[in-house]
């Protein structure tokens, strides 16, 4: 279960092939508070803030959202040796000064539970789509086939594919006494996807440095033009929206029209 999955080992010990692992170093640190929501509050029911890499913050993302119960939640986050808000103190401090003014409003609340912290070393994935020799009955879903970067908010949307998946192949009638190799064919299209936003995100930071996938300099040329284009740019909002809440698939930012439009919105603004 999850990203600390020993499938791939209990398959090797038995006899059966290992499925390959890729492994992205990205070392992210985050903090996560919960306070009470009470009184005059800001109107937005969510935030995300984001910082240049070297901010003197140490913060590479803060995000805010209400939660149930009348409360608020809200995530400091910094890569390598940073660890922004580690003391409820300086969560407080930092959210009053080196936030937006709607962070600083949700730090004058009372803190429920202290902080809690956590720390994601690598971001991974299994393939079990190559693997030949597989025993019937058995698959991998979730955090233990790929685990992405967290900042991102992408894993419970792709393992909710990855079920999405299972069930389109069960509803099929598949013969369960051979390996469900039509299953993982079609969870490598979710994985795929998801994958490559999240590590193609993680290719920008200064400390990363790899694996770079197969024509990155040219998707990084293109996806330039259509975020840039996002922010301006409604429709094209809109799109790159859907595939990162993996609504839509990368592909169709690759459709002549949506770059197009990006470049040519581009060059109106500058």
């Amino acid at each position: 279960m999850g990203r600390s999955s020993r499938l791939g080992e209990w398959l090797k010990t038995a006899g059966w092939e290992q499925p390959p692992t890729t492994r992205m170093r990205i070392d992210l640190n985050y903090t996560t508070a919960v306070l009470r929501r009470a009184g005059a509050q800001p109107e937005v029911r969510a935030g995300v803030s984001m910082h240049s890499p070297g901010d003197p913050s140490g913060i590479a993302a803060a995000a805010m959202c209400q939660i149930e119960d009348d409360q608020w939640m809200v995530t400091l986050s910094g890569y390598l040796d940073r660890r922004p808000g580690s003391t409820p103190e300086e969560f407080v401090h930092l959210c009053r000064t080196a936030l937006p003014g709607e962070f600083g409003a949700i730090a004058a609340n009372e803190m429920l539970g202290g902080i809690t912290t956590y720390r994601h070393t690598d971001s991974r994935r299994r393939d079990f789509h190559p693997v030949g020799r597989f025993p019937a009955r058995l698959v991998a879903t979730g955090d233990a086939v790929a685990s992405f970067n967290p900042i991102y908010g992408q894993g419970m949307s792709c393992a909710a594919l990855h079920a999405s998946c299972l069930s389109e192949y069960l509803r099929t009638g598949p013969d369960l006494a051979v390996p469900a190799h039509a299953f993982f064919a079609l969870q490598r299209v979710v994985v795929d996807a998801a994958w490559g936003l999240s590590t193609g995100g993680d290719l920008e930071l200064p400390h990363v440095d790899g694996p770079y996938p197969r024509g990155y300099r040219l998707q990084k040329q293109a996806i330039g033009q259509i975020v840039a284009a996002s922010v301006f740019e409604p429709e094209i909002a809109r799109r790159f929206d859907e595939v990162a809440y993996l609504l839509a698939h990368p592909a169709t930012l690759a459709r002549p029209g949506t770059l197009l439009r990006s470049i040519a919105a581009n060059r109106r603004q500058s």
